[in-house]
């Protein structure tokens, strides 16, 4: 009961500071606390600086883009149908979801946020209810207000079931997620998904698969080696990404070298991605022409 109350009295004070701050001047002392800098969001110059301008100068993204089942199309029109994983329902209502019929595993994700996604490796009623409740629970609730990250809020909160993609590497996925300048490759960060009870990993490298001793919140880890697809994959972010002065594309291998698509990301970490040590945050940054 304490922690509910902790957590509602968090709630009300955010939308407090939303209704009554003004955005910008709120976004900078929100990103001062996260970075430990100052940020000059008119001039940008990090890539933090530069997300914060993207939400509320630019505006130069589609919500379309960032919706899980309306992004497919963009997809299926740039690179092909075969780099997006099945589709076994899209809805509104998830007490329309028709248990029998769908496969023994499979994830569930909202499509109007960034998670957590409910994975259900082995289908059993238990673990369905659980998944459905916590999907149920996202689909009430509004994303992107305390990140300001305005793609989100204007999304209709549906549910999409998509196929669980088999990892190569112990059952878990090497998640590629490949920073896309101007549509050029400029980095590349390697999400492993955690065993049970451990958080996911991260490590960055350069497009010559040389590590950049650099981090955000996740530990990092000894990067696999570098997949023979590698160009295959830089080709495909490349053409997801080159409609966009910045983008981050995110793409799943899989055992038999097969890509998939995972998400578009405008804005990592909603701008406030603590970047150790703090030069990688300008280097970045600097790949990144936003007044072009």
């Amino acid at each position: 009961m304490r922690e509910m109350v902790k957590v509602n009295k968090k709630k009300l004070v955010k939308r407090a500071l939303l209704k009554n701050v003004n955005s910008v001047v709120l976004e900078k002392f929100i990103m001062f606390y996260y970075l430990g800098y100052w940020p000059n969001i008119k001039n940008p110059q990090s890539l933090n600086e530069k997300v914060a301008y993207r939400k509320h100068y630019l505006k130069d993204i589609e919500p379309r883009f960032v919706d899980k089942y309306e992004v497919r199309s963009y997809v299926e029109e740039v690179v092909g149908k075969k780099f997006l994983t099945k589709l076994y329902a899209v809805t509104r209502d998830v007490q329309s979801l028709n248990y029998s019929e769908l496969p023994d595993a499979f994830v569930i994700k909202a499509t109007h946020n960034s998670g957590p996604v409910q994975i259900i490796q082995k289908k059993t009623k238990r673990a369905f209810k659980h998944a459905v409740q916590e999907i149920e629970r996202q689909l009430h609730s509004p994303y992107g207000d305390w990140t300001m990250e305005y793609w989100y809020r204007e999304l209709q909160p549906r549910l999409v079931v998509e196929e669980l993609l088999p990892g190569p590497f112990d059952g878990r996925l090497n998640e590629y997620k490949i920073f896309v300048f101007h549509g050029v490759a400029r980095f590349i960060s390697i999400y492993r998904d955690g065993q049970k009870g451990e958080t996911g990993k991260l490590v960055i490298l350069d497009l010559n698969w040389h590590v950049i001793n650099v981090t955000f919140r996740q530990a990092s880890f000894t990067p696999p080696q570098k997949p023979q697809n590698f160009k295959y994959i830089i080709e495909i972010a490349e053409r997801l990404g080159a409609q966009f002065s910045f983008v981050r594309v995110d793409l799943y291998e899989l055992e038999n070298g097969n890509v998939k698509f995972g998400e578009l990301t405008f804005g990592p970490k909603g701008g406030r991605g603590n970047f150790k040590p703090r030069a990688y945050d300008f280097k970045f940054g600097s790949y990144w022409n936003i007044k072009e």
